[in-house]
């Protein structure tokens, strides 16, 4: 599933801060990680995290000490470590057998991460090691101030999505979702397999939607069906739109695999926004002649 936004539970704490210093309520409760010269966080991480979580979780530690002068104690998720009752804990790591709420990384995407308070915990976690050190980047860019103690608003929870490349594809204006399917024949040979496992993952690091692969359905709607027909023209490559369907055909020696891959060189490798397929789209590749009508 393709997110863009901020978790709106940052704004909301904003509103509400917002509103209760207008009317005259209390505000937020804060968690001080540091207060007046002390601190009782630990920083954790997994006790099998390699060399980059570790040093995150190093970063993080220094800079709460330089701006405070104070340092958190800082070990790993071993069962024979203690759990302590307020931690910072960076990265995967065992706390989350116990919590109740999901890191959801496949959600998060490559660089998305989570920034939540919960119950005297603070977590920052990515989709990936990038989405975490954008995380950790973010906590101390915004919670760790020279000269001030480290707070954060009880309840705090920041969610931010990968964006991919290509936010929005469209086949005749039908919107490409993850319910759609890469059609082979029945009697697919490994090149054709090849090649649709390259579409798949090609659209899964463009557009961040896992299509399955299925065999035998030429009749399939709502699918990039690579099919066992021939253009009538010799040794040509060809794709056309027909309704919520894209067909990719070839004549030529090289077989439609070879469609498939044109497909992803031209229309999802190095392209980025978003961009409609239209109903009247046709593509024919015969050597160095090629008849195209581009997407919108």
């Amino acid at each position: 599933m393709r997110k863009f936004s901020v978790c709106v539970s940052v704004l909301a704490l904003l509103l509400v801060l917002i509103c209760s210093v207008s009317c005259g309520e209390e505000e937020i409760p804060m968690l001080n990680v540091t207060s007046e010269g002390t601190t009782d966080f630990w920083v954790i991480r997994s006790d099998y995290s390699k060399d980059f979580i570790t040093s995150l979780s190093v970063k993080l530690r220094r800079s709460i000490r330089d701006a405070t002068g104070v340092e958190p104690g800082i070990t790993t998720d071993w069962d024979k470590n203690p759990v302590y009752e307020h931690e910072i804990i960076v990265g995967e790591t065992l706390r989350e057998e116990n919590i109740d709420f999901v890191i959801d990384r496949v959600e998060l995407g490559e660089t998305g991460y989570i920034i939540k308070e919960s119950n005297g915990k603070i977590y920052i976690a990515g989709g990936t090691h990038a989405g975490t050190e954008l995380a950790v980047n973010y906590f101390i860019n915004n919670f760790v101030k020279a000269g001030e103690d480290v707070r954060i608003p009880v309840g705090y929870e920041r969610i931010v999505y990968h964006e991919f490349d290509i936010s929005e594809l469209y086949v005749n204006m039908n919107l490409v979702e993850e319910d759609w399917t890469i059609v082979i024949p029945a009697d697919a040979n490994n090149q054709i397999k090849d090649a649709a496992a390259r579409m798949q993952a090609a659209i899964v690091e463009k557009c961040g939607m896992e299509l399955a692969i299925v065999t035998g359905d030429a009749s399939a709607h709502r699918a990039f069906i690579l099919s066992s027909g021939k253009p009538e023209i010799d040794g040509v490559h060809s794709m056309r739109v027909d309704g919520d369907r894209f067909i990719m055909e070839s004549s030529a020696k090289a077989g439609v695999g070879a469609c498939a891959d044109k497909f992803v060189s031209l229309y999802i490798r190095d392209k980025f926004g978003k961009y409609n397929f239209p109903a009247d789209y046709r593509f024919m590749e015969l050597g160095d002649y090629m008849i195209v009508k581009y997407p919108d």
